[in-house]
């Protein structure tokens, strides 16, 4: 019988070490399980932030583009303005060569006349 209780209490240690074991195996997993838990919460948080950072660049990359594409439009308007004055001007200056050149024939057909006049006085 001593051989019986002997071999009982060395299985209950055992058997105890075995809980003790598992017990400590599963403390430790919980631990880890927080800890990793914690870090998936702080990774989530970081991509939520970025998300946010980029949300908020795509909307000034956004506003930058329609900036730039006023701007295009503008500085079309200014060339076409631009080109119509060009256009303008070299009409006016034609215009401005024409009566230059009719003036002077027309004084140069004055002359003439004064010439003739004087001549046969």
């Amino acid at each position: 019988m001593y051989k019986s209780i002997s071999l009982f209490f060395s299985f209950f240690v055992v058997t105890a070490a075995i809980r003790s074991d598992n017990l400590s195996i599963a403390v430790k997993s919980y631990s880890n399980l927080t800890r990793l838990e914690d870090q998936v919460k702080s990774l989530e948080e970081q991509v939520n932030d970025l998300e946010d950072e980029v949300k908020d660049l795509n909307e000034k990359l956004s506003a930058a583009q329609s900036g730039m594409t006023n701007k295009e439009d503008l500085v079309k308007q200014h060339v076409k303005v631009a080109e119509e004055a060009v256009s303008e001007a070299a009409t006016l200056k034609n215009h401005l060569e024409s009566v230059t050149l009719l003036k002077l024939t027309a004084e140069d057909s004055a002359m003439n006349q004064d010439l003739r006049n004087n001549k046969h006085h």
